[in-house]
């Protein structure tokens, strides 16, 4: 099954795929329009609301990277629905986790399918 991005796609003329960057700096919510996003933590925390799996496309993906600050990262689940198997939000440490990228199953789940640690 080929993976869905929840962001708007296009080509470029060599035939690659083009996705979605955006950068916060304050809380935010993901939507369609999102594939990557960009978090600058310096200010303070940011919490990253991820849509309700069941809004969203079974394959669905959304990363997100903490870009700067000392500060954490929190992505918020909507409802019931988990989040790398938890039902707890899942936080980027303030020096632990620099990236993670979830992908949804379109009823209640968010799984982690990649994350990167500095």
């Amino acid at each position: 099954m080929a993976r869905i991005m929840p962001a708007p796609r296009g080509r470029t003329a060599r035939g690659q795929d083009v996705v979605t960057r955006r950068k916060v700096t304050a809380n935010t919510a993901l939507g369609i329009g999102d594939g990557i996003v960009e978090v600058d933590a310096t200010a303070g925390a940011v919490a990253v609301t991820v849509p309700g799996a069941a809004t969203m496309p079974a394959g669905a993906q959304f990363t997100v990277i903490k870009v700067a600050g000392g500060n954490d990262v929190t992505l918020n689940r909507t409802g019931a629905d988990t989040i790398a198997g938890a039902g707890a939000n899942y936080g980027f440490a303030a020096a632990v986790v620099r990236a993670a990228t979830i992908e949804g199953d379109g009823i209640s789940a968010w799984s982690l399918v990649g994350n990167a640690i500095p």
